[in-house]
């Protein structure tokens, strides 16, 4: 995480040393234009990339998201929307990561590297639960294979029943209070 934090520190200064050190070779106004245009076209994909995301899970949108590892379209999707965020802020060496992020070699090997960390990272949040529980055990009542020991559970019970409730139509009354009537 400190790597993150220099880099974010660094940044700045390593920008604004390639604006300068272009600007003799070409003209400060295009380097200028380039970072207008670069904002927009940035934009432009980010919108669009979040635009393709809730299509992807459905009519649920991004109340119900979940990562769905075998969506096809997900990963590039994720990947653009970065591209479009590093040609937002602006910066020669942000925008050269951002032209390289859009292309599809580059995207699939980021991809792999993403999933690979992931899984790294999946797996050692599960040894360490499971280290977790062999050294203090599983919770009072529960045995290893997740069934209850005893039949008696200790906590507060609740009892009822679930039934589905239908919509009120649009043109029923309104319950509450009714208007004097002044007959």
């Amino acid at each position: 995480m400190s790597k993150v934090f220099l880099w974010l520190f660094l940044l700045p200064p390593i920008e604004i040393f390639l604006w300068v050190w272009v600007a003799h070779f070409i003209s400060g106004w295009w380097i200028f234009l380039w970072t207008i245009a670069a904002f927009f076209f940035g934009m432009s994909l980010m919108v669009n990339s979040f635009r393709a995301l809730p299509q992807l899970h459905g009519a649920q949108g991004l109340r119900g998201f979940q990562l769905n590892a075998n969506s096809s379209d997900f990963a590039p999707a994720l990947i653009r929307a970065l591209a479009g965020l590093l040609f937002v802020i602006p910066g020669l060496l942000t925008d050269a990561v951002a032209l390289l992020l859009l292309l599809p070699p580059v995207q699939h090997i980021v991809q792999k590297s993403a999933m690979r960390t992931l899984a790294k990272r999946q797996h050692a949040v599960q040894e360490a639960m499971m280290e977790q529980m062999r050294q203090h055990g599983f919770p009072d009542g529960f045995s290893q294979d997740g069934f209850s020991q005893h039949s008696g559970f200790s906590g507060t019970t609740v009892e009822g029943e679930a039934r589905t409730v239908e919509p009120m139509p649009t043109n029923s009354p309104q319950i509450g209070r009714q208007p004097a009537n002044d007959d």
